[in-house]
């Protein structure tokens, strides 16, 4: 019974208050490649790569809305198709590689526990190192800024979805 208010908890966090609170600068295709990486800790924790990228998706999707709804605009403020596209292909691959990857470490004789663990602090440590990036220069982040465009996200989601396939590939393995 605990998954429901978890659940809820989820959905409240990120498809309601924060594109809530961001308003417009929730449309950054920079923030939805962001969700679409929250693949990764579901599909570790469910085992099931396809329910854990279809609530990242349909969080994606209700936080569009609710950002859309919440800001009154006349009329609908979308990212661009590639960055949407781009986002899905990771929440889906993403999945898939941290399943495989969790049953590839179980095969290799570690628990499911400590596989599991090691690659929700392997997440956690990405993720830390994305927000620690407000330790770079001022001048490096107006660098990035400037010269980071959504063709170089689509290209960059495309680029993570190969590895993440790759992943996927190289680590699955029927089992009878």
């Amino acid at each position: 019974m605990t998954g429901i208010p978890l659940l809820v908890t989820w959905l409240a966090v990120f498809a309601g208050y924060l594109p809530y609170t961001m308003s417009f600068a929730f449309a950054n295709p920079l923030v939805i490649l962001a969700y679409a990486f929250l693949a990764w800790p579901l599909a570790v924790s469910w085992g099931r790569p396809w329910l854990a990228a279809g609530l990242t998706l349909a969080t994606l999707v209700l936080a569009l809305v609710t950002m859309n709804v919440s800001s009154g605009a006349p009329e609908l403020v979308l990212p661009q198709a590639g960055v949407l596209a781009g986002a899905a292909a990771v929440a889906v691959t993403a999945s898939l590689a941290a399943v495989s990857s969790v049953r590839a470490l179980e095969r290799a004789g570690w628990t499911p526990d400590r596989a599991k663990l090691t690659l929700r602090l392997v997440f956690l440590a990405l993720a830390a190192l994305v927000y620690l990036n407000r330790s770079l220069p001022y001048a490096w982040k107006v660098w990035l800024a400037d010269h980071t465009t959504s063709s170089d996200l689509i290209r960059f989601s495309l680029g993570v979805s190969t590895l993440f396939l790759a992943i996927f590939m190289g680590t699955w393995r029927k089992t009878k």
